[in-house]
């Protein structure tokens, strides 16, 4: 097994011009926050969220994305919800 590898990086630090696939990239990091799936679990909740309490229940209201929480075991998990109403 050769575990011997060659890596070479080339780091363009102009500020003055962006790079398209960077700049794909990081507009698609932000679409990929903030269009979370209905019924998809997280184990943490992104930054900036509020609590919001609906029938009892507390919600996490984060932007556009609500979560209700699920307990499991002694942990919580979040799953990605509809907005209540």
């Amino acid at each position: 097994m050769n575990a011997n590898r060659d890596v070479d990086i080339d780091i363009d630090v102009d500020h003055d011009h962006h790079h398209p696939i960077g700049t794909a990239v990081a507009v698609g990091a932000t679409v990929a926050v903030t269009s979370a799936i209905i019924g998809s679990t997280v184990y943490a909740l992104p930054p900036a969220c509020m609590p919001v309490v609906i029938g009892n229940v507390m919600y996490q209201q984060c932007g556009s994305v609500w979560y209700q929480p699920q307990y499991v075991g002694t942990s919580v998990q979040y799953i990605v919800i509809n907005p209540p109403r």
